[in-house]
C-alpha cells in the first residue's frame, strides 16, 4: 500500500489544520454542473470495469472530490491518486482521506510506479493541460503503469469552452482567444491574469489526436446538447 506523500501531509496539517481545504467561488458555482457529469462518466467507466471493485486505480491527475462524489458508484479496492502539487485539484473539499486510499505528488513527468502496477488508471481531464509536444510521453506512461485505462479530455469541437465557460475562446486565434479569456466568468472570479495563464496552460484536443495517442483504444464520445462534448479512450 503507497502510503500518502509526508511531506503534502504536513502541508496539510500545518497550514489549514485539518480544517477543509479553502474553495474558491468558481468551483462553488461549478459545483452542480460538474457534479451531474462527473456522475454520468462515472457510471459509464463502471459499465466498462463492471469488477472495479477489485481494482488497484490510480488516478492521474485527480482529486479527492472527485472521488467523493461518485464514490457510491466507484468503488475500488485501492485508489492512488496522482499529482503534481498539494492544492484544490488534488485535495478536494475535506483535507481527509480514507485507509485505502493515498495522494502521492510527482514531477509531472515519469509516473512513480512499476509497469502494470495498477489495473486500472483513470485520466480525467487533464491531457489538455499538458504541452502538446509532451503528451504522447505522458499517454506511453499511462499504458506502461496500466493494465487497463480511460483517458477523458475535452472535445475540441464543443463551442463552449468548459475551463471558461464561455463559447468559441478555444476556436479564435490564439492571440484573440487569450484576450477574449479575460472577459469570461473564470476572469470575473479568479482574475484576468490567472484566466490568462489557464487559457496559456490550456490546448483542446480534436478526436485525430485522441486516436493517435491512443491508437488501440476505443474512442467513446461523450455527449451534451446533441454534440460531443468530450473524448473518452477506453484501452482495448
Amino acid at each position: 500500500m503507497v502510503k500518502p506523500d509526508v511531506s503534502f501531509k504536513s502541508l496539510i496539517n500545518s497550514t489549514f489544520h485539518g480544517d477543509k481545504w479553502p474553495m474558491s467561488k468558481w468551483y462553488k458555482l461549478l459545483k452542480p454542473i460538474l457534479q451531474k457529469f462527473r456522475t454520468s462518466r462515472a457510471l459509464l467507466i463502471k459499465s466498462h470495469f463492471e469488477d472495479i471493485e477489485n481494482f488497484k486505480v490510480l488516478d492521474l491527475g485527480g482529486s479527492i472530490h472527485f472521488w467523493q462524489e461518485v464514490g457510491h458508484i466507484l468503488k475500488p479496492k485501492q485508489l492512488v491518486i496522482l499529482n503534481i502539487a498539494a492544492d484544490h485539484q488534488s485535495v478536494g473539499s475535506n483535507a481527509s482521506i480514507s485507509d485505502h486510499e493515498a495522494i502521492v505528488l510527482y514531477d509531472g513527468k515519469k509516473i512513480p510506479f512499476g509497469d502494470k502496477e495498477f489495473d486500472l488508471v483513470i485520466c480525467n481531464s487533464v491531457m489538455e493541460h499538458v504541452p502538446p509536444s509532451e503528451r504522447a510521453g505522458l499517454a506511453a506512461e499511462i499504458d506502461r503503469v496500466a493494465k487497463r485505462f480511460v483517458v477523458q479530455t475535452p472535445a475540441q469541437s464543443f463551442p463552449i469552452e468548459p475551463h471558461f465557460v464561455s463559447p468559441i475562446v478555444h476556436w479564435v486565434p490564439r492571440s484573440i482567444g487569450r484576450m477574449m479569456s479575460t472577459l469570461t466568468p473564470l476572469s470575473l472570479f479568479n482574475g484576468p491574469g490567472y484566466a490568462r495563464s489557464m487559457f496559456d496552460e490550456v490546448v483542446l484536443l480534436n478526436e485525430k489526436e485522441m486516436r493517435q495517442l491512443f491508437p488501440k483504444s476505443n474512442i467513446v464520445r461523450e455527449k451534451s446538447m446533441g454534440m460531443t462534448k468530450s473524448y473518452m479512450a477506453f484501452s482495448g
